[in-house]
């Protein structure tokens, strides 16, 4: 039996990268993995791909991190369709790649809004049903 057979994961931004790596090893030690993304869903599509490749299984959940209300909906949409939630890995995130004098206010809001604020909205989502998991019941910040 795999270790997190029977666990329910959420890791934000999960299309590539990082997220895609965890997704993966989670996937292969058994737990369902919900791949969530916001923009690319071929990136997303590949990410499940390789969950599966890896012996796991997982499924696609578009939603952005920095708004509040899909947020709190699709974490409602994860636990009821899938019967729970044990492990949130907040990953999402994003950069402003430029010299700080060219930098726009609206890049840097919209990275405190990816990169901070999402893993506030998507933690206070999650706390319930995480809580209800009991000693299963994980939240992983990157």
């Amino acid at each position: 039996m795999a270790e997190l057979e029977g666990r329910i994961a959420l890791v934000t931004g999960a299309s590539r990268g990082i997220g895609r790596a965890i997704a993966v090893a989670l996937g292969a030690r058994g737990a369902k993995v919900v791949v969530n993304y916001t923009s690319n869903e071929a990136a997303a599509a590949e990410a499940v791909d390789k969950v599966v490749a890896a012996g796991g299984t997982a499924v696609l959940k578009r939603f952005d991190v920095a708004d509040p209300a899909a947020v709190d909906a699709a974490i409602k949409e994860i636990t009821t369709e899938l019967g729970g939630l044990h492990i949130l890995v907040n990953n999402a995130g994003i950069a402003v790649n430029t010299l700080t004098l060219g930098a726009k206010d609206d890049d840097w809001n919209r990275c405190l809004r990816v990169n901070l604020t999402g893993a506030f909205n998507c933690t206070r989502a999650a706390l319930r049903p995480l809580m209800k998991a009991r000693d299963a019941g994980r939240i992983v910040n990157i």
